[in-house]
């Protein structure tokens, strides 16, 4: 079985992926909040950020689209559960133990142990709710 490829749309996740890592950059990266309000370098970076801003709904468009005709695997969401736990949780151990973790607190840890019940990751707490939720959609 061959499957056949849509490469204008991998091509628009591909410009999507790059607005998000650029949107990411703005404003978590703080060059929107280093600039000085009103100035020109200001207004342009708000106007990017608000060209990036349909970059993660049109993300989320497209892996659903591509994700309705395969059959749902609990084992992927298994696996990026896992991913969620190394990256909150494991590697905040980590940099603590490396000396890295002044402000961590017992209670910092306690929520990044668990990232889905304290929503840590708003976006993958939206698609586990979503893959759960998807047969009573369909």
């Amino acid at each position: 079985m061959t499957v056949k490829r849509n490469y204008g749309i991998d091509l628009l996740r591909l410009v999507f992926m790059y607005m998000i890592c650029l949107l990411h950059t703005l404003s978590h990266g703080g060059i929107i909040s280093a600039c000085l309000a009103g100035g020109a370098e200001y207004k342009v970076y708000s106007l990017i950020k608000v060209f990036t801003l349909c970059a993660v709904d049109g993300f989320a468009i497209i892996s659903g689209y591509m994700a309705n005709d395969k059959p749902r695997k609990y084992s992927k969401i298994v696996d990026m559960w896992f991913q969620a736990i190394f990256y909150s949780f494991i590697l905040t151990v980590i940099l603590m133990l490396a000396g890295f973790g002044e402000g961590i607190t017992l209670k910092v840890l306690f929520k990044n142990a668990f990232p889905i019940i304290f929503k840590k990751y708003w976006y993958f707490y939206s698609y586990v709710l979503l893959f759960f939720a998807a047969p009573l959609l369909n």
